[in-house]
Formats: C-alpha cells, structure tokens, sequence
C-alpha cells in the first residue's frame, strides 16, 4: 500500500505542470523556456541524484534509503505551496531529489524483496506512475477551469505522498525485516563500463524523446487546433492506457527472445506515430499520437524490467539502476529542453518531430543491444 502511494507521487507531481503551462505563463510572467528549463530539471535532477546514493548506502539499508526518498518528495511538495517562481523552482529541486532517490532504489528493493516477481511488481508500480501522471494533467486544467490558483492543482498529490511516506514508515515487521537485510558493497571500477554504455545511452535517448513528448505534446495538440482542456484529457488518457496496455504485456515474466520482439515492434510503430503526427488530417494525427504514447510506454517500462534483469545480485542490480538511471537521466533533461529552442526558434513543431525520430533510431540501436547483453 505504501509503495503504491510512493508510486502515485514520482511522477504526478511533475506532469501535473504539463496541464498548468499556460497558466504559469500568465501568473508568474514567465516564458516557454523558462518553463521548459522547469521541466527539464527533472530528468537532470534525478540522474545527478545518483551521485549521493553510494554515501547513503554506506550507512543506510535500501529501505532506509527509500524511506528519506519518500519524506524529501512529501515535505517538498507541501513547500511548493508556499511563494513564487523562485520558491517553485527551488521545491521543484529538492522534490526531484526525493524522486531520483526512488527512482533508482526502487528496482534493487523489488528484487529484493520479491525475486520471483520482479517484473510483475515493476510493471505494477510503472502502472499506478503512469496512470497518476496522466490523472495529474486532467485535475490540473479542471481545477484551473473552475477558477483556482494554480498552487491548487498541486494539492491532491501533496496529500497521497504525505500519507505513502507516513504509511512507509509505519510498514509492517514483517515485512521490513526482508527490506532491511543489508546490501554488499556497490561495484567499483569506471563510472561508465563498455557492457553499461549502450544501455546508458538507449535509456537517455529514450527519456529524451518521451520527456519531450511528454511535455509538450497538449502544446503541440493545442497548436494543431484543439482545445486546452481537450489536449489535456486527451494526452493524459493516451498515457494512462499506454502505461495500462504496457504493463500488462510485460507483466509475466517475458524470454529475452520475447522482449527483444516487443521492444522491435513498439520502435516501429513509434516511427510511424511521428510520421502521423506531421498529417494534416485530424484522424491520422490522432492515431499517431496513440502510437508514440502507447509505444513509449512499452520501450520505457522494457528499460525498467532490463535494470532488475541485469544480474541476480542485489549490489550489481543497484549499481546498474545507479549508473543507467544516473547518466540516463542526465541526458533525457535536455529533450524537454531541445524541443522548446527548436520550437521557439522554428515557430513549428516539424523539426521537433525529426529530432524525436532521430532519438527513436539511436534508442533501437543501443536498446537492441542492451536486451541481447542482458540476463
């Protein structure tokens, strides 16, 4: 229950921006890069998180660690309430924090935990991510549509991390005497391996393009001729359902033979959403954005499951997480970033759409790789 709630906050409180954009404009007299640069410091943030977590397991069990993860997200939600762009951007900062923390915990403690269920527990956890994000987007614009502060939008996801981390805190014995059994040494050696880099590199490009997407997607819908609340309701059913319809498919326990042909399959179809997506005909760009939604699902999620997959050892498990999810992320905060300059640049969304088809080719190549190299 408590994880579950955890869940709900990694990454609603984030998309939860993606409804609100216009909004912020307005209110705090800001523009589409500054805003741009407020959603890119997730993905950084979270990738530079990776730094302290080595000193946090020198004197912290994966729970423990997980537990701090939870109250950082929590408090900094709550202080996000409180001023302007600046106390916004500084909360978003430490919120972000508490995120990464999770983010590369969390899959070392599943396998931890339960070893034989690893990528059903994943798949289940990406699921309520998923689906909260996308709920996240359409209470954001409801509630500014009914005349609220955008701080209001924010509020819902303040109360379901403070009560996941209060509820992770409290967690049953039972259930933390597995969780606290301590984890050996992490790996030492070259912060980047030849066998990590391709997977570094494909789980980066892939963040890129779908943080990217992600963020400016009700923008681009908006651009094209739709309405702020139906974007809205729009991409953030197309989210949820692609996150529901992946985790399902790599719900069981998946071959490599199986995964490689999941993961062939959504990268073509991603390639011909994008195509779609330059259509000026309402109903083939409609059917491109379910296909790189629900594509995207499925090649992040499959980049989730490969982490817990690398090896049967807990410390190698977290090394991975630490170093794919670390670099990774770096690199997947300048989508969001790129996108926005090329936007305000070009005054289209066209070449945006290329980058992202550019990203999709790099992520098939080095995803490829990564799938036939791992366990």
């Amino acid at each position: 229950m408590s994880l579950n709630l955890i869940s709900i906050g990694m990454r609603s409180n984030v998309t939860l921006f993606f409804g609100i954009i216009f909004s912020l404009i307005d209110s705090l007299d800001s523009n589409i890069l500054q805003i741009s640069v407020l959603v890119a410091t997730a993905p950084i943030i979270w990738g530079m998180t990776s730094l302290i977590i080595p000193k946090l397991m020198a004197k912290f069990t994966l729970y423990q660690i997980i537990l701090v993860g939870s109250w950082i997200l929590a408090l900094s939600a709550i202080l996000r309430l409180v001023g302007g762009l600046v106390t916004l951007f500084l909360f978003t900062i430490t919120l972000n924090i508490g995120i990464g923390i999770l983010n590369i915990s969390i899959p070392a403690w599943v396998k931890q935990i339960a070893p034989d269920s690893t990528d059903h527990l994943i798949s289940r956890h990406y699921r309520i991510m998923l689906l909260a994000s996308g709920f996240s987007i359409i209470m954001s614009v409801l509630i500014l549509n009914t005349g609220y502060d955008w701080k209001w939008a924010f509020v819902p996801w303040v109360v379901s991390n403070f009560i996941g981390a209060l509820l992770l805190f409290f967690v049953s014995d039972k259930f933390l005497k597995v969780s606290k059994e301590p984890v050996e040494a992490l790996e030492n050696g070259p912060v980047v391996r030849v066998g990590l880099f391709n997977f570094i590199i494909f789980f980066g490009i892939q963040g890129a393009a779908s943080h990217a997407f992600g963020a400016w997607s009700p923008t681009i819908m908006v651009d094209y001729g739709f309405s702020t609340l139906s974007s809205a309701i729009a991409c953030a059913f197309l989210a949820t359902s692609g996150a529901f319809l992946a985790s399902k498919l790599l719900s069981r326990q998946l071959t490599q033979v199986a995964l490689l042909g999941s993961f062939k399959i959504a990268n073509i179809l991603l390639l011909i959403g994008f195509v779609q997506l330059l259509s000026d005909r309402v109903q083939v760009f409609s059917l491109g954005l379910v296909l790189v939604f629900g594509s995207q699902s499925i090649i992040f999620l499959i980049g989730l499951i490969l982490i817990a997959r690398w090896s049967s050892d807990i410390a190698k498990v977290l090394t991975t997480s630490l170093r794919v999810q670390g670099w990774g992320y770096v690199i997947a905060g300048f989508g969001p970033i790129c996108v926005g300059l090329i936007r305000e640049n070009q005054g289209s969304w066209e070449i945006c759409i290329y980058f992202m088809m550019i990203c999709t080719l790099v992520q098939f190549a080095t995803g490829r790789v990564t799938i036939n190299s791992s366990n």
